[in-house]
């Protein structure tokens, strides 16, 4: 991650997020930290992701960067996020990715960023070969929404 000043472009900070978060590439498992999502919260005053096994935080007033929750290294027995969306002044991040050991996105679910839990997750998809969520859910006051690869929508009454 880098800041940049927007009036003159200069470098400001440089943050390697494996090296911060103490991640090394001759991990036990096969080094797969990929980020492709992530979320500034402003009234927090923070940065922060779900990025394949971990969710993470970046303080934006001391730029101190933290894993919160890490859902092992075992793909068998736990969550692999793909793509988050955040909507502001929601603690939630709503997800697509796998779980215990798939390897295409058949499950969509909601993140708590304050417990750093997974609090509801429905993997929907039959096993086929082409058959996976395609982007991140969407959501409004009343239901969750998320396209699959044959575009469909799969809609979700939120409680």
């Amino acid at each position: 991650i880098i800041g940049l000043d927007v009036e003159n472009g200069t470098l400001l900070h440089k943050i390697d997020l494996s090296k911060e978060l103490g991640l090394a590439p001759n991990s036990s498992e096969d080094f797969s930290f990929s980020v492709k999502d992530v979320h500034i919260d402003n009234e927090k005053g923070i940065i922060k992701s779900l990025s394949y096994r971990y969710y993470w935080e970046l303080n934006l007033d001391t730029f101190q960067i933290q894993i919160k929750k890490d859902f092992g290294e075992n793909s068998k027995e736990s969550w692999r996020i793909n793509r988050s969306k955040y909507y502001s002044g929601d603690r939630n991040l709503y997800f697509i990715g796998t779980n215990k050991g798939e390897v295409v996105n058949r499950a969509v679910g909601v993140f708590d960023t304050e417990n750093f839990e997974v609090i509801w997750f429905e993997a929907p998809l039959e096993e086929r070969k082409h058959l996976f969520f395609t982007d991140v859910p969407q959501v409004n006051n009343e239901v969750l929404g998320v396209m699959d690869s044959e575009n469909n929508l799969r809609v979700y009454e939120r409680n």
